[in-house]
């Protein structure tokens, strides 16, 4: 799927000029906040931008759009940590 993004033409110049990566930097922001929502997951965002599990990490860090990660999360994660220990 295309999506098309209708600026000023004044506006995409001044972008292009101050972003070469324009596309892609719209492409992140369109995706960061896709997860930020809640509709698309972590490993959705590293398929749609071609990156591995730690840069999606980074991106997201970057852009404010922290995991929706609470106490009985970890929890847990303490619990299978501790049954993998046991093993």
């Amino acid at each position: 799927m295309a999506m098309l993004l209708d600026v000023p033409r004044d506006v995409q110049e001044h972008l292009e000029r101050e972003w070469p990566d324009a596309q892609r930097r719209a492409l992140e922001a369109v995706v960061v906040a896709g997860y930020r929502d809640g509709i698309l997951s972590h490993g959705r965002v590293g398929e749609i931008l071609g990156l591995e599990p730690v840069e999606v990490d980074a991106l997201l860090v970057r852009n404010n759009a922290f995991l929706d990660y609470d106490d009985d999360d970890v929890a847990a994660d303490v619990e299978a940590s501790r049954a993998l220990g046991r093993r």
